[in-house]
C-alpha cells in the first residue's frame, strides 16, 4: 500500500484532511505518526515559509518532509485574504498579527472599522510531492465575508469572523462538519483525492 505523508502539525487541518482523504487506498501518516513509527523528531523540525505566493510555501514545506521522509508527502499553505486590505493578511496569515488567533482576529476587525467593503477569501493551496522530485498544486478558495465581530467557539485561526458564501454565521459558528463539507480545504483536497485515484 502507497504511504503518504501530510505534513502538518496543526490538528484542526489534519482532521479535515484525514476526513477526506480516509478512505483511499494509501496509509496516511501525520508527521507525529511518522515520528512515532520512525522514532524522528519530524514534527519538530520548522521550515522557514520564505514564499511569496501559497504555491510557493507550500512547495517549500512538501518538499522539505518529502526529502526527510523519503515518502510521497502532502504540505499546504493557506490563508484569508481580504479585499479591502489589497489581500493582507495573504500569505503572512499566520503571521500577521503578534500573538494569539483572537489577537489577530481582534487585529483584522479594528483594520477594517469604518470599511463597508467586507469581502474576503480563505485560500488553501495543496503540494503533493514526490521524493524523485515531481509535484503537483491544488487550489481551493471560499468566497465569503469578514463578520462585524468575533462570533462562535468551534474551528480555528480567523473562522470566528468568516462568514462563508451562502451563510449568516462564521465558519466557527457553523461547526466542523459544516466547514469540512464546504472549506477551501475540501475542495483543494478534493481535487488532490481525485488526482491520486487517478
Amino acid at each position: 500500500m502507497q504511504k503518504l505523508l501530510y505534513a502538518t502539525s496543526n490538528l484542526g487541518k489534519l482532521a479535515e484532511a484525514v476526513n477526506l482523504l480516509s478512505d483511499l487506498p494509501v496509509k496516511l501518516f501525520s508527521l507525529k505518526d511518522f515520528d512515532q513509527k520512525f522514532q524522528t523528531n519530524l514534527s519538530q523540525e520548522d521550515v522557514a515559509e520564505t514564499g511569496e505566493t501559497f504555491q510557493e510555501n507550500a512547495l517549500l514545506k512538501a518538499r522539505f518532509f518529502a526529502k526527510k521522509a523519503k515518502m510521497l508527502t502532502v504540505a499546504e499553505d493557506a490563508g484569508l485574504q481580504v479585499k479591502a486590505l489589497n489581500g493582507e493578511p495573504g500569505v503572512k496569515s499566520a503571521r500577521w498579527f503578534p500573538g494569539t488567533d483572537a489577537d489577530r482576529n481582534k487585529a483584522l476587525l479594528d483594520r477594517l472599522k469604518g470599511i463597508d467593503n467586507r469581502q474576503a477569501s480563505f485560500v488553501t493551496v495543496v503540494c503533493l510531492f514526490s521524493p524523485l522530485g515531481e509535484y503537483h498544486f491544488f487550489q481551493g478558495k471560499m468566497p465569503g465575508k469578514i463578520a462585524l465581530q468575533a462570533k462562535g467557539e468551534n474551528g480555528f485561526g480567523y473562522d470566528p469572523i468568516f462568514i462563508p458564501e451562502g451563510y449568516e454565521q462564521t465558519f466557527a459558528q457553523l461547526g466542523t462538519e459544516i466547514k469540512n463539507a464546504i472549506s477551501h480545504r475540501k475542495k483543494a483536497l478534493v481535487k488532490l483525492k481525485d488526482f491520486l485515484l487517478k
